[in-house]
């Protein structure tokens, strides 16, 4: 009877240290995956910061073009040396371009 009571003492033991190692292993995985997303939310912050300044630089330095492209235009239209001002524009644009 003694030998059957100290089995049943180790095996409640033993489940109880099984229990608190799983316990332990759900905590502290909680905990990465919270960090983890947090990590994660910063990360997408600054990537979305960064691409939104790369767009604003790109989308400027176009419509400086478009607008530098509009004012030649203009002078071409009204100019008597029709031909050499258009290849003034064509060289400009190709030379943005490149």
């Amino acid at each position: 009877m003694k030998r059957v009571k100290n089995t049943i003492q180790y095996v409640i033991g033993a489940i109880l240290l099984i229990v608190c190692i799983m316990l332990t292993l759900v905590f502290e995985h909680q905990r990465n995956r919270s960090r983890d997303l947090e990590y994660v939310g910063r990360y997408i912050d600054e990537l979305s910061t960064t691409t939104a300044i790369h767009v604003e630089d790109v989308f400027s330095d176009k419509l400086a073009f478009i607008e530098s492209a509009a004012y030649l235009y203009g002078r071409v239209s009204k100019a008597e040396d029709y031909e050499l001002l258009a290849m003034r524009l064509f060289i400009t644009i190709m030379k943005s371009v490149v």
